[in-house]
């Protein structure tokens, strides 16, 4: 642990300097007793420490007058941590989850920032990519403060390129290329199986249906009205392209392939198709290239943060995360307030690119990407480029619902079980009783 805490301090003693001038402008006129901050995260997880216990170490020898601690919780029980502690009326002080902010916002359950951002020209909006901040803000409010992300970029295999008889250094620009690409790659063996398939639309980071909706021009949500738009004319066009896919080289053949990545990785563990070499090209997450180096490293592989786009489309992309927020009722808001404010800030800007160092996630702030830990790195390069296109979520209280909706519905239209039409309007009809049912 010692070892890792003395290599993040050299790398990062610049930023760690502009971290102790930024809490010392407040905390130094505090009390000598020291105040104690209370953060509840879902990370790290047993491969990710030492984290919780350097960056509350790290902080109390910047900051006398603050002791940070920090509680962990599963991801899948934060939640059921947290609730109760909310109803009760003793959450912690600072909470940490996944990006946006837009239900505990709605529910009530994060209280408002814009205040402290308002007046703090240590926190400007600008600073953190458009994508990240939207995530931050519910109805024109700040809620939450950013910390890591990361992206959606677009990966190929330059063997299968070469066989195929395409050029290996060039990714194809628009679907109508994605679509002679895919013909071209796309192997069977002498049973008729696939052996490789050129690309899936819906697989792997793209089942998320919205980012194709907003490439072909799509909208998901009219805040004006109050609206859910799922069948948004260019959302169904996208569908409709799909679905194409799914015509030509068969839903059911296509699943019968990638159930080979159900167990593909050491012990049973669930890998992607392209690292398991079923696919030609993949829209992906920024972290996938981490499990094609562990577990794939003989593939040859580039990767853009520009992803096939329609005629006339433009790039839009996902990027997901986790943020801080100050839930109803903690105390620390009430009673120190300047304190739990700077320890957001320096969580925030300053923890947060030492977080990402240490276990390969994006910064969420221009500024850093060009550190050398971070440009140094082509892949890392690529992914952070791709944040520039991150396209903010709708911003709706039941997002999550919505999103699981989307891939429902893509699944019934690929499968013949709906029109892609009628899946996006089925789509509206249950997010918006949602919506309407968490909103009165």
């Amino acid at each position: 642990m010692r070892g890792i805490r003395k290599r993040l301090i050299v790398v990062f003693i610049g930023i760690l300097m502009l971290g102790v001038l930024s809490l010392g402008c407040v905390l130094t006129a505090a009390s000598a007793e020291k105040t104690t901050v209370t953060l509840l995260s879902p990370f790290p997880n047993p491969s990710q420490e030492p984290w919780t216990t350097w960056v509350s170490e790290i902080l109390g020898t910047i900051s006398p007058e603050v002791n940070l601690k920090v509680t962990t919780a599963p991801w899948a029980t934060i939640k059921d941590k947290l609730m109760p502690a909310i109803a009760a009326g003793n959450p912690p002080d600072i909470v940490q989850l996944g990006r946006p902010v837009f239900e505990w916002a709605a529910r009530g359950y994060a209280e408002p920032l814009d205040e402290l951002v308002e007046a703090d020209p240590e926190v400007n909006p600008a600073d953190w990519y458009p994508g990240v901040w939207g995530d931050m803000l519910y109805k024109g409010h700040v809620y939450a403060l950013p910390f890591e992300s990361d992206s959606m970029v677009f990966y190929w295999n330059k063997d299968y390129f070469i066989e195929a008889g395409l050029d290996p250094e060039k990714s194809p620009k628009t679907w109508s290329e994605l679509d002679l690409y895919t013909e071209k790659l796309t192997e069977k063996d002498a049973t008729g199986k696939y052996k490789i398939i050129g690309f899936i639309p819906w697989d792997d980071r793209s089942q998320e249906f919205m980012h194709w909706g907003w490439k072909n021009g799509g909208k998901f949500y009219d805040p004006e009205t109050g609206r859910i738009t799922a069948a948004d004319p260019q959302n169904v066009k996208a569908l409709e392209w799909e679905v194409s896919y799914a015509k030509k080289y068969g839903a059911t053949k296509i699943s019968t392939l990638l159930q080979a990545t159900a167990a593909a990785g050491p012990g049973g563990k669930t890998i992607n198709s392209f690292t398991c070499g079923l696919t030609a090209m993949m829209a992906g997450g920024s972290f996938s290239y981490s499990q094609m180096d562990k577990y794939a490293p003989h593939i040859n592989y580039d990767m853009t943060p520009y992803l096939p786009i329609p005629e006339g489309g433009r790039q839009a992309g996902i990027s997901a995360g986790t943020l801080i927020f100050v839930p109803t009722g903690a105390k620390g808001m009430k009673e120190y307030p300047e304190a739990v404010w700077e320890v957001m800030k320096w969580y925030s800007i300053v923890a947060m690119p030492l977080w990402c160092y240490q276990v390969g996630d994006l910064v969420s702030r221009p500024e850093y990407a060009n550190l050398w830990m971070f440009a140094s790195d082509w892949k890392v390069n690529v992914s952070v480029e791709a944040l520039a296109f991150s396209h903010p979520w709708p911003s709706v209280p039941v997002l999550g619902f919505y999103r699981d909706e989307l891939i429902a519905a893509v699944e019934y239209a690929i499968y013949g079980q709906k029109t892609p039409k009628q899946a996006l309007e089925d789509v509206e009809k249950s997010v918006q009783a949602e919506l309407e049912r968490i909103v009165k």
